[in-house]
């Protein structure tokens, strides 16, 4: 039997403001989830990271690689066998899913970039397009910001069946 295990959290909370403020000059179409999003939402708690959901089209990676770049953002090492020291000495982001879907360390706090929220009992996860067509727009430090609804957002954290978000529900 699998069970998910506890790890510490060694994240180092968002400066959302500010990440969020760098990604909208930058033109970088994405949708806010996880629990970020229900931060945004009005939920509170205090997230370990943004959780964002990025337009998969090509133009709009080569500005969110060029956010990373900017922000000096290295991939986190945390989950043995997913980032080694080697791999996250020699990162360079490029404008593709593989290279940007990671856990990022940034000046301004972690930056999780996540392609496919989970969903619950094996249903197929979401994708930017379906996030994109419910999403709520909220406004957050003077900019509009696209996010999931409470309902993809709870799903989301079910999916990924982990302790921490079961007992957050």
């Amino acid at each position: 039997t699998f069970l998910p295990i506890e790890r510490p959290d060694m994240r180092r909370a968002p400066d959302m403001p500010a990440l969020l403020r760098l990604l909208v000059a930058a033109d970088v179409r994405f949708v806010v989830v996880g629990s970020s999003g229900a931060a945004l939402l009005g939920a509170r708690l205090q997230p370990g990271d943004l959780d964002v959901c990025p337009d998969p089209a090509p133009r709009n990676l080569e500005r969110l690689a060029a956010v990373l770049s900017e922000l000096g953002a290295l991939p986190r090492i945390g989950i043995p066998g997913w980032v080694t020291e080697e791999d996250r000495a020699a990162y360079t982001p490029q404008p593709t899913k593989e290279s940007l879907d990671f856990l990022f360390e940034t000046p301004l706090g972690d930056l999780d970039v996540v392609f496919r929220p989970l969903r619950p009992n094996g249903q197929p996860a979401f994708e930017f397009e379906s996030l994109v067509a419910d999403a709520v727009e909220i406004e957050f430090d003077g900019r509009t910001i696209r996010v999931a609804r409470p309902e993809h957002l709870l799903e989301s954290k079910l999916g990924a069946g982990r302790p921490k978000d079961i007992r957050a529900r």
